[in-house]
């Protein structure tokens, strides 16, 4: 079994509505337009537009939404 620090974060993109987040480690700004999601070493920045935070759980974050990008800083 691999360990989480070897496998790395996992994005899932469901159509252009939601995205689920499994390796999470906090929120960093979040907006109706933006949200910021710290994944280690590199941030996940999902822009769209009526975005929500559904689900944060301690490593896990379900955001739903018009999704129009993922970028990784």
């Amino acid at each position: 079994m691999e360990e989480k620090s070897m496998r790395g974060p996992r994005i899932e993109l469901v159509g252009n509505r939601s995205v689920i987040i499994d390796g999470c480690d906090g929120i960093i700004d979040y907006d109706e337009n933006k949200v910021a999601v710290r994944l280690g070493r590199i941030t996940a920045n999902i822009t769209g537009h009526s975005m929500r935070l559904r689900v944060l759980t301690e490593n896990t974050a379900i955001i739903d939404g018009y999704i129009h990008a993922v970028e990784y800083t």
